[in-house]
C-alpha cells in the first residue's frame, strides 16, 4: 500500500513538472503586479501569458510595464523589418537583445505587431512559422513493413523558410545504403509558395523517390496547386492544397528482394521486368500541426494522388510525427509512415507499406 502511494505521488510530481512552463518569463503590469510564467505570444496589441497558478491570460500591451523572456522570439514591429531576439529589462525598460547578445534599442510593446517563441510547437518541421531560415538534421532507426520487412538507419536533411511574401520547404530522406541496391529507399520533396500566405496562394511542388520494396527504381513528380491556410496561430496550423501534376516512373523487378522476385517469377506474375510509366494526376494535400505542452508538437501530413486517366487508381502517403523537446534546438521524434498504391506495378505486391521510426532532430 505504501509503495503504491509513493508511486502515485511520484507520478503526480512528474506530471506537475512536465506541465510547468519551459521558460521563466517575467511580466510586470502597470498596476504593479508581477507574473512569472511563459509568454505565449503577442498578436496585434494582445499579449497572451501563461502561469502555473492562474493559467493562460490575455491583456493589452498598453497595460504592460515591462517583460523579460528566457527564450528567443521572432518579432515583427510596425513599419520595421522582422527581428529575432529576447526581451530583457534594464532599469524598468524593456529592450530587445539579439541572438548574438547585442542589446538593441528600447522596445515599445504597443508597436509589436507579432511575437512568438522560436521553439513553439507551431514551428515544428514541415510547418515552419518563421521569417528566417530553418535548417534541420535528423537521424534515427526505421522499421519498415511491406513486401520485405526490415530495419535500417536513416538520415533526413531539411530546409525551410516561411516569409510574408513567399516560402519554401525542402527535405531529403535516405536509408543506409544497401550492398546490392543503393539506396534501398530514398525520398526528396521541394515545395515553393509563390505568394503571401493570406487567402489562396500558388504552389509549385516537386518530388523524387526510389523504393526497392516495390521495384520502384525512380519516380519524379511535378505539380502546380493552389493552397490555403485554414488555421494559422501559435498553437495550431492547418493548410491544404489542390492541384494537378505529372509523374514519370521507372520500375525494375530486379530491385525486389530475391525471394520475392523468384516467387513472382514462379507464379508468372512478372511479364516484363522493366517498365516505364507516365501519367497525369491530381494532388490533394492536408497538413496539420498542433503545439503540445512544454513546446512539443504533433504533426500530420496526408497527400493523395488520384489518377486523371485511370478512374479509381491512386497513390497516397500519410506521415504522423510526435516531437518531444530536449533543448531549444534538439528534439526526440517518433513517426509513422503509411504508403498505399491502389495498383502495384507488379501483380501480388503488397498495396500497403508502413514504417515506424525513432530519431533525434537538430534545428539550426
Amino acid at each position: 500500500m505504501r509503495k503504491t502511494v509513493r508511486i502515485g505521488l511520484l507520478g503526480i510530481g512528474v506530471w506537475l513538472y512536465a506541465t510547468q512552463p519551459a521558460s521563466a518569463d517575467r511580466l510586470m503590469l502597470r498596476g504593479g503586479e508581477v507574473l512569472t510564467g511563459e509568454l505565449i505570444g503577442i498578436d496585434n496589441g494582445a499579449l497572451t501569458f501563461s502561469t502555473s497558478l492562474s493559467g493562460q491570460m490575455m491583456t493589452s500591451t498598453e497595460q504592460v510595464a515591462s517583460i523579460s523572456t528566457d527564450l528567443h522570439l521572432r518579432i515583427s514591429m510596425l513599419d520595421e523589418a522582422p527581428a529575432r531576439g529576447r526581451f530583457v529589462v534594464r532599469d524598468g525598460v524593456t529592450y530587445l537583445e539579439a541572438q548574438d547578445g547585442v542589446l538593441g534599442k528600447p522596445i515599445d510593446l504597443a508597436q509589436v505587431r507579432h511575437a512568438a517563441p522560436l521553439a513553439s510547437g507551431a514551428a515544428a518541421p514541415g510547418t515552419p512559422h518563421t521569417d528566417g531560415l530553418e535548417v534541420s538534421v535528423e537521424t534515427g532507426v526505421r522499421r519498415r513493413y511491406g513486401n520485405a520487412d526490415y530495419t535500417d538507419v536513416f538520415i533526413r536533411l531539411g530546409l525551410a523558410h516561411d516569409g510574408d511574401t513567399d516560402g519554401f520547404r525542402h527535405e531529403v530522406m535516405v536509408e543506409r545504403a544497401d550492398p546490392d541496391r543503393f539506396p534501398r529507399w530514398f525520398y526528396g520533396e521541394a515545395y515553393w509558395r509563390l505568394g503571401p500566405a493570406k487567402g489562396l496562394f500558388p504552389i509549385v511542388g516537386a518530388e523524387v523517390e526510389r523504393d526497392t520494396d516495390m521495384a520502384l527504381s525512380a519516380r519524379g513528380s511535378l505539380s502546380l496547386a493552389l493552397g490555403k491556410r485554414l488555421v494559422d496561430n501559435e498553437h495550431r496550423r492547418i493548410e491544404g492544397d489542390l492541384g494537378v501534376g505529372g509523374t514519370v516512373e521507372y520500375f525494375d523487378a530486379d530491385e525486389l528482394d530475391s525471394a520475392i522476385r523468384q516467387s513472382l517469377e514462379a507464379q508468372r506474375r512478372i511479364d516484363d521486368p522493366t517498365r516505364r510509366e507516365q501519367a497525369g494526376h491530381l494532388r490533394l494535400t492536408l497538413r496539420y500541426a498542433q503545439a503540445l505542452f512544454n513546446r512539443g508538437a504533433i504533426e500530420e501530413h496526408l497527400r493523395v494522388y488520384p489518377s486523371i486517366v485511370s478512374l479509381g487508381e491512386f497513390r497516397a502517403r500519410s506521415r504522423s510525427s510526435v516531437l518531444v523537446p530536449v533543448t531549444g534546438d534538439l528534439k526526440l521524434k517518433l513517426d509513422l509512415f503509411v504508403d498505399y498504391e491502389s495498383t502495384p506495378e507488379f501483380r501480388d505486391l503488397d498495396n500497403w507499406r508502413t514504417s515506424v521510426g525513432a530519431s533525434v532532430q537538430w534545428n539550426f
